[in-house]
């Protein structure tokens, strides 16, 4: 009997375990994730003054249009980006 709970408790770690490795690599291993996704700088970075928000606005030139230009704006509850010719 001790040895049937031992096999049981072994299998439910391993699914478990199985599991967590599965969410992790759909997270963080996958295309188009955090690790995966290759970054680059901002041309510019500004800070606004706000009360209660951290809002940024980032200047930047997509590489695959470079006679653009594109400014993204972020804060704690949403974003825009909009683009423009230089």
């Amino acid at each position: 009997m001790r040895y049937l709970i031992g096999i049981l408790i072994l299998a439910l770690i391993s699914a478990g375990l199985y599991f967590a490795y599965a969410r992790y690599r759909a997270m963080y291993l996958e295309d188009g994730a955090y690790m995966t996704t290759p970054s680059f700088k901002a041309d510019k970075v500004h800070r606004l003054e706000t009360l209660g928000e951290d809002a940024r606005i980032y200047e930047f030139t997509p590489r695959s249009s470079t006679r653009k230009q594109c400014v993204y704006f972020a804060n704690n509850s949403n974003g825009g980006l909009f683009c423009f010719d230089k």
